[in-house]
């Protein structure tokens, strides 16, 4: 599971910022989820199979204020970005379920790649190089 901070309002579509500031939160935004992620899998990432790659994404909002979805998605949009760039696939090919779960401050999102659980869970070969995530057929 990756876990990222809440996004930056400053990432909204309903903001109005000046397109530098909008620039450099999603180029931020960008880098860390490629960090967090390859944090998780290592700087070898899975290989994955051919097909859609299955994406459950949680968010915890940092507070009781009410939110559209559409706009948490949209602010996630750069970080989606940053987990594709460090698993090397499209992410055209991401399949996500989204849910909004109670408030939890200071606010963060789950992203569990389901496409890799699945895998590990059947024995499938899923080649990462920390061996805590490796399965006993790519072993």
């Amino acid at each position: 599971m990756i876990l990222l901070p809440w996004p930056s309002a400053v990432l909204s579509p309903n903001a109005r910022h000046h397109f530098h500031v909008v620039g450099k939160a999603k180029k931020a935004a960008r880098k860390a989820g490629f960090v967090l992620t390859r944090e998780l899998v290592g700087h070898t990432p899975p290989a994955f199979p051919d097909g859609p790659i299955d994406l459950t994404i949680t968010f915890y909002p940092p507070d009781k204020i009410r939110r559209d979805d559409d706009n948490m998605i949209y602010r996630l949009k750069s970080w989606r970005d940053g987990i594709a760039d460090a698993l090397k696939v499209d992410d055209s090919r991401f399949r996500p379920e989204y849910k909004v779960a109670e408030p939890h401050a200071p606010g963060r999102v789950e992203v569990c790649i389901n496409t890799v659980n699945r895998a590990l869970a059947s024995g499938t070969p899923v080649l990462i190089d920390d061996d805590r995530h490796t399965t006993e057929a790519a072993r």
